[in-house]
C-alpha cells in the first residue's frame, strides 16, 4: 500500500480518539474548562478548517445551542462538535469546503469513522442471517466514507416513503438519513447513526427496519440481499414454523402420516439469491382467497386449495412470489 495512502487511513481512523486526546489535554493544561461547553469548544477547535481564519461569531453561537440541546442526553462533547462540522444545526455552503461555512474535514472523517463502527457491527449480525452476505475492511470503509458524506449533505439512495410528494425523485426522503433530522433528545449520535445504517439501533436486525436502511440500500443494488416473502411450512402439531418441512421444536414428534404441513408465506424476510451464492430461488405460488385461510401452495397442485378446499369461482386463484429454500436437506428454521 502506498505510503500516503496509509498515513491518511491512519489519521482518518483515529480522528476520534485524537480529538478526546486533545480535550483532555486542553482541559489538563487549564485553556479550557472541564465543563461541557468547555470541553465541546476544545473539539471544535481540533475539528475546525485550519486555513478559515479565526472562527466567525455564528459558528460560536451554533456551538453553544448545540451544548445546550445535548444537554438533556449527556451527549459526548466530541460528538457534539463532530455534528456541528458536519453541518448539523446550520447551513451548509457546499462551495466553501475548508472554511467555516462548509462541511469541515476532519468532522467528516470522524463521521466516517462512526459509520465504519456501525458497518461493522451491523455486517457482523447480518452474516448471521444471511452467510453469503461478507464485506472485507475495504468494502466497509469506502461504504463509511461514501455514506457519512450522504448523511451530512443528503441522501440519494432514492428509498423514499409511501407518502412522498415526489416519489419519482432520485433523493432520499427517510429522516434517519439526514445528519440535520438529528434529535438529541431522542438518541445519542452512535444510536441515530445504527439507525441510519440498519433502520434499528438496537442489538438486532429486522428484515422491514433493514430496509429503510442505507446498508440495505447498498447490498440491494449489488444482488447480495433482499427483503421478500418466503415461503415457510407450519407444524400442525406445535405450530413452529421451519423453511422446510421438519419440526425443529424440541419435544414434538412431528405430524403423523397424512397430516399435511400448513404452507404461508411470512413477509419482510432476508434472503440471498443462489444466484450470488445464497440458498434461495424465487418460486410462484397461489393464494388461497378464503377469509380464515392463508394457505400458500404450488401451482401445478392445481388451483384448489389443499388445506381447506377452496375453489375459484372464476379461472385461477391469485399468485405471489416467495423464495424457498433451494437445498431442503437438514433442520430447517425461518429467518
Amino acid at each position: 500500500m502506498d505510503a500516503w495512502e496509509g498515513l491518511r487511513r491512519q489519521r482518518r481512523m483515529s480522528t476520534a480518539r485524537k480529538c478526546v486526546e486533545f480535550v483532555d489535554e486542553c482541559v489538563v493544561a487549564g485553556t479550557v474548562s472541564a465543563s461541557r461547553l468547555g470541553r465541546t469548544q476544545a473539539a471544535v477547535a481540533f475539528l475546525a478548517p485550519l486555513s478559515s481564519g479565526p472562527i466567525p461569531t455564528e459558528i460560536v453561537a451554533v456551538v453553544q445551542q448545540a451544548v445546550e440541546r445535548t444537554a438533556p442526553r449527556d451527549e459526548a462533547p466530541v460528538n457534539v462538535a463532530v455534528a456541528v462540522g458536519a453541518g448539523w444545526g446550520r447551513v451548509i455552503d457546499p462551495g466553501r469546503r475548508c472554511q467555516w461555512q462548509g462541511v469541515w474535514d476532519h468532522a467528516l472523517s470522524a463521521l466516517a469513522d462512526d459509520f465504519a463502527r456501525s458497518l461493522h457491527f451491523s455486517v457482523a449480525m447480518l452474516s448471521r442471517l444471511v452467510p453469503t452476505v461478507q464485506l472485507d475492511a475495504t468494502e466497509i470503509r469506502s461504504l463509511a466514507d461514501m455514506f457519512a458524506m450522504e448523511f451530512a449533505l443528503g441522501c440519494r439512495c432514492g428509498r423514499h416513503r409511501r407518502v412522498c410528494d415526489d416519489p419519482s425523485g432520485h433523493r432520499c426522503c427517510v429522516s434517519q438519513h439526514r445528519l440535520d433530522c438529528w434529535d438529541p433528545s431522542v438518541a445519542h449520535l452512535s444510536a441515530y447513526i445504527d439507525q441510519a445504517v440498519r433502520g434499528l439501533a438496537g442489538n438486532t436486525i429486522k428484515g422491514a427496519a433493514f430496509a429503510d436502511g442505507m446498508l440495505y440500500g447498498e447490498l440491494k443494488r449489488a444482488g447480495r440481499v433482499r427483503r421478500a416473502f418466503v415461503e415457510a411450512f407450519e407444524c400442525p402439531m406445535c405450530a413452529h414454523r421451519a423453511d422446510r418441512p421438519t419440526c425443529g421444536s424440541p419435544g414434538c414428534p412431528g405430524p403423523q402420516p397424512g397430516i399435511r404441513w400448513r404452507r404461508i408465506a411470512l413477509p419482510n424476510r432476508l434472503v440471498s439469491s443462489v444466484d450470488v451464492g445464497g440458498d434461495h430461488r424465487p418460486e410462484r405460488r397461489y393464494l388461497c382467497g378464503a377469509i380464515d385461510c392463508d394457505e400458500i401452495y404450488p401451482i401445478f397442485d392445481g388451483p384448489d386449495c389443499p388445506r381447506c378446499h377452496w375453489s375459484p369461482a372464476t379461472g385461477h386463484p391469485a399468485t405471489r412470489q416467495v423464495w424457498v429454500r433451494a437445498n431442503q436437506r437438514g433442520p430447517g428454521r425461518v429467518r
